[in-house]
């Protein structure tokens, strides 16, 4: 088997750890700013991102980060807009935008062993890909936690247009990367979408588990993929 040269990395559950319920993320914002909503709007809040869940796809994959912002200003505008507080929409962008990206962020958390681990495996001659199921904001969650300049290259799936389990995205890896699928080992959490796929698309896979599995650190990845046992 020819040697693993390419480490490819999910990013939820695997680079960070992720708690992410956008309805009770807003609402602790809009407290905070203390403005005044009426118990239902939690509730309209969800209706609206399962509705414009399609659009939120379009904005990423046509407008990238910049698509993204103006898709999430539109929908906060006119969610307050229908509570009379329109006017609050940059104070509440602004607010979650400190929350989400900050020291103290509810959703995102950086587990100890990422950067080590990371070190390891470039210290190797490894070079590293990120391949995840996530919005244009990829990048931007990356860069506020340090991780963005460790990786050759950063794929998000509704960027490149296609997702985990589809195959597409790993063949996008394989040539950004210039190297052949056998070069290629997967870290990530899922066993189907990270697993199956990156099987059938004839990379290596390592499972990890940061709760229950028997890997539940990147550094214990790191050494089976560095040992060749991945």
């Amino acid at each position: 088997m020819m040697r693993r040269t390419v480490v490819s990395l999910d990013c939820a559950q695997t680079l960070l750890e992720v708690t992410w319920d956008p309805v009770r993320f807003v609402m602790d914002r809009t407290r905070e700013l203390g403005l005044n909503l009426p118990s239902g709007a939690g509730a309209d809040l969800g209706r609206r991102l399962l509705a414009g869940a399609i659009a939120a796809e379009r904005a990423s994959f046509e407008g990238g980060e910049a698509g993204m912002d103006a898709w999430w200003r539109n929908l906060a505008e006119g969610w307050l807009a229908a509570y009379g507080l329109g006017g609050e929409t940059d104070a509440l962008i602004r607010r979650s935008q400190e929350a989400l990206y900050g020291p103290d962020s509810p959703v995102y958390r950086l587990p100890a062993d990422t950067l080590p681990a990371l070190d390891r495996l470039q210290a190797a001659g490894m070079r590293l890909v990120v391949v995840s199921n996530w919005d244009a904001s990829l990048r931007r969650t990356l860069t506020a936690f340090g991780l963005d300049t460790r990786f050759q290259a950063i794929l998000a799936s509704m960027v490149v247009g296609s997702a985990k389990p589809d195959l597409d995205i790993f063949r996008r890896a394989e040539a950004e990367m210039g190297a052949g699928p056998e070069e290629f080992v997967h870290v990530g959490d899922h066993l189907e979408e990270d697993g199956g796929a990156a099987s059938a698309a004839g990379w290596g896979f390592v499972h990890i588990d940061r709760s229950e599995g028997p890997i539940r650190t990147l550094l214990q990845a790191a050494d089976l993929i560095l040992e060749g046992r991945a």
